[in-house]
């Protein structure tokens, strides 16, 4: 019931940025963009809805593509980078950070 009730949090940020890269003006006193926004949001919803129902089955599937895609990164590419950009002075380092983030 906890999961269920909070899907509307953890999907708020998603919606949030998207719609605003659809629409750009604003809500307020303009019933025609708040009803678009709303739609969209439904759609958004029950795709995810959708998509959980369906790929109850292949969930172990699911989430191979999803670490593939984000986790590997985060490991191997994201923390030479940030030291690229952050802590690395000379071009020793900074040369070693280079190859590290082209081969992670």
């Amino acid at each position: 019931l906890a999961i269920l009730l909070s899907t509307t949090l953890q999907i708020f940020p998603g919606i949030r940025i998207t719609e605003n890269e659809l629409s750009t003006r604003s809500v307020k006193y303009n019933l025609y963009i708040e009803w678009q926004k709303n739609i969209f949001r439904f759609f958004i919803v029950m795709l995810c809805s959708s998509i959980a129902w369906f790929g109850a089955n292949n969930l172990d599937k699911f989430f191979s593509i999803v670490g593939s895609f984000a986790c590997v990164p985060l490991v191997y590419i994201y923390p030479p980078m940030l030291h690229f950009k952050a802590v690395a002075k000379t071009k020793i380092h900074k040369a070693a950070d280079v190859p590290l983030c082209i081969f992670g």
